[in-house]
């Protein structure tokens, strides 16, 4: 349509042009907003006679589009309150605005493209993120948060004051226990358990079964939800139930971590692991063969150290440096023990209590490092040899 036929079918006299001004909006104005109607008179349902073509204001198309249907018209300038500040394509002062974004979205919201199965709980105080998917049975509790474009399979439980990250994946009957943080990212795989207060980085990856923040047996056993709760041991455990994974951190099967360990980054936690003392920290690039025990309190583990399967650690306040590795089946049976950085530990090596091996040794398969004995750094010994604490 040129100019011309647009203007002929806006003249007042045409019978289309009387037609489309009663109309919410003018079409011929939401396809070309720039074009201004001129010789507006009475019959066009606007008040004031002939209107200039520079002091004609039209509603542009995205904006006529996204207005309520009372609002959506031309605006003559006698009509409006400020017409000669109004620019043409500037929305009036009480246009809707748009809703906020998913990340402050207030609480008890409900995101945009949510699918929700049946017998889905979600508490008046919780918030869902756009684009999300919970399955059947699905619960979240008092004021928690679930990210955007989250998956929450058959029976996932996100308890009160938990927070889940944008993009993670909660496999069937994963729980996620009161004030728990999960990061962006993060893989839940089935029956694992996230405990109070725990803390788990972006792009974990939880396996089937594992338990972040789980305490050992007391001697006392505390009820179902207060199992977790109040953190014990028979040497007396932190009482802080605080466990924080690193980021890119993968957790096996059957993996137990007690509420005060630390886990760095990028680390591997491979199945059946039982970090069961308190005050456990593991470092970075860290990695836990399958069948690892951590029993004593206040273990540190350095940087880039390797436990091979079935390693140990009864004592406490166990020290092993940064790039240690401890081969298959290394026990360390008492307290206070120390491995300097970039130790070699074969297979079935034991280390008493008190006991110190110096930076870089190499200790052959079957050694024994007796009660306050100290293994000179550097050291390379033999197989089955025995270090003894020097007689004063």
């Amino acid at each position: 349509m040129n100019e011309k036929s647009v203007f002929q079918t806006c003249h007042p006299s045409n019978t289309l042009f009387r037609f489309m001004s009663t109309c919410i909006h003018i079409p011929i104005a939401r396809k070309n907003p720039n074009i201004l109607y001129n010789n507006m008179n009475n019959e066009t349902g606007l008040r004031g006679g002939s209107v200039p073509v520079a002091q004609a204001v039209v509603v542009p198309f995205d904006v006529a589009d996204s207005m309520p249907v009372a609002t959506a018209h031309v605006v003559h300038p006698a009509v409006a309150a400020t017409a000669d500040s109004v620019q043409p394509s500037a929305p009036p002062a009480d246009f809707p605005q748009p809703s906020a974004p998913p990340e402050t979205r207030p609480s008890g919201g409900i995101g945009r493209n949510v699918k929700i199965g049946w017998g889905v709980e979600i508490h008046p105080t919780a918030s869902v993120g756009d684009n999300c998917n919970l399955a059947v049975g699905v619960s979240v509790g008092e004021n928690a948060r679930v990210g955007a474009n989250c998956h929450l399979l058959l029976g996932v439980k996100v308890k009160r004051n938990a927070k889940i990250g944008r993009n993670c994946h909660l496999s069937t009957g994963v729980t996620v226990k009161d004030g728990a943080c999960i990061g962006n990212n993060c893989h839940l795989h089935m029956g694992s358990i996230v405990h109070p207060n725990a803390t788990v980085a972006d792009n974990a990856h939880v396996a089937m079964g594992a338990h972040v923040g789980t305490a050992p047996a007391s001697g006392d056993a505390p009820t179902a939800e207060e199992k977790f709760t109040q953190p014990s041991s028979a040497r007396g455990a932190a009482s802080a139930t605080n466990v924080k994974i690193g980021k890119n951190v993968s957790i096996g099967p059957g993996t137990e971590l007690h509420p005060s360990a630390r886990i760095g980054d990028n680390c591997l936690i491979q199945p059946g692991t039982k970090i069961t003392g308190s005050g456990a920290e593991i470092g970075s690039n860290a990695r836990l063969s399958m069948g690892v025990m951590i029993k004593g309190d206040n273990a540190r583990i350095a940087d880039k150290c390797t436990l091979g399967m079935g390693v140990t650690i009864k004592g406490d306040s166990v020290t092993i440096g940064d790039s240690c590795t401890l081969g298959m089946g290394v026990t360390i049976k008492g307290d206070g023990v120390t491995i300097g950085y970039g130790c070699n530990l074969a297979m079935g090596v034991t280390l008493e209590s008190h006991s110190t091996v110096g930076y870089g040794s190499v200790l052959a398969t079957g050694t024994t490092v007796k009660s306050g004995a100290v293994v000179p750094p550097g050291t390379r010994s033999m197989i089955g040899h025995t270090f003894r604490a020097s007689k004063k």
